[in-house]
């Protein structure tokens, strides 16, 4: 706004003329346009790496989660496994005390 009074100030001096103060207000209202854009495009790309971060750490925990399944899992699965071979042996000796 202070651009939009000097040049009407130097107008109103008779230090540019009318079409001149026209080119000069618009250039300013362009720049202050792409200002104005520009702080938009910045506030939205914060707010999508926002929005990519707390993803991220979803994600990750999920993944921890399915992690900390998986390992269970694999653990059931070797006892039983060796539980399993336990009693195959026991079964094997009994077989063979007959």
């Amino acid at each position: 706004m202070n651009e939009q009074r000097k040049i009407l100030e130097m107008l109103s001096e008779g230090s540019i003329t009318v079409e001149e103060a026209y080119r000069l207000l618009e250039a300013v209202k362009d720049d202050n346009k792409g200002e104005l854009l520009s702080k938009r495009v910045k506030e939205k790309i914060a707010d999508s790496k926002k929005k990519i971060e707390d993803a991220m750490k979803k994600l990750n925990h999920k993944l921890e989660n399915i992690g900390d399944k998986v390992s269970a899992a694999v653990k059931k699965v070797h006892v039983m496994d060796s539980e399993q071979t336990d009693n195959t042996e026991d079964t094997e000796e009994n077989d063979q005390d007959e």
